[in-house]
């Protein structure tokens, strides 16, 4: 395939629409994403919208170019077995490894970034939980002296005429 100027400029716009400027109005959007953002609401926003991102990425590139990968080193596996002359046998055995690493490598893109943002999102909203299992454990200590409470009403049954 010939990669002319109009294809080069085309696919840098795509990748730019498609991830950077996503990106940077999520960024932008939220004020950051590190220490300065509110770590419990609008952290899970960003996060939720780079998941978002990554999978349109993911849709529209990644997974496209994995499928054309997984033919190629077909088509290349195919050319090996009929190959005889060792010069081409060579040069097709380097073109399969290069396109079956590629495509490992791509594979493994999104859920090792999925597994980033997991771990980042639970680092985020450590302490946010931790306050807020506080905060649960009184509600739940307060709930159950309130039941405590409601028991004895119950068992507070009395006749008129005792």
């Amino acid at each position: 395939m010939k990669r002319t100027w109009k294809w080069f400029l085309f696919t840098v716009l795509e990748l730019l629409f498609v991830a950077v400027i996503p990106l940077v109005i999520v960024y932008v959007g939220y004020g950051g994403w590190g220490k300065e953002a509110n770590r419990f609401k609008i952290y899970f926003g960003v996060l939720l919208s780079v998941v978002i991102i990554f999978w349109i990425i993911k849709t529209v590139l990644i997974t496209p170019w994995i499928e054309k990968q997984k033919i190629k080193a077909g088509n290349l596996e195919a050319q090996l077995e009929a190959e005889n002359d060792k010069g081409k046998i060579a040069n097709i055995e380097s073109a399969l490894k290069r396109a079956r690493l590629t495509e490992t490598i791509f594979s493994w893109i999104l859920p090792l970034a999925f597994l980033l943002i997991a771990f980042l999102a639970s680092r985020a909203m450590e302490q946010a939980i931790v306050k807020f299992s506080g905060i649960l454990g009184f509600i739940g200590i307060s709930e159950f002296i309130g039941f405590v409470f409601g028991c004895l009403v119950a068992l507070c049954v009395d006749s008129k005429h005792k």
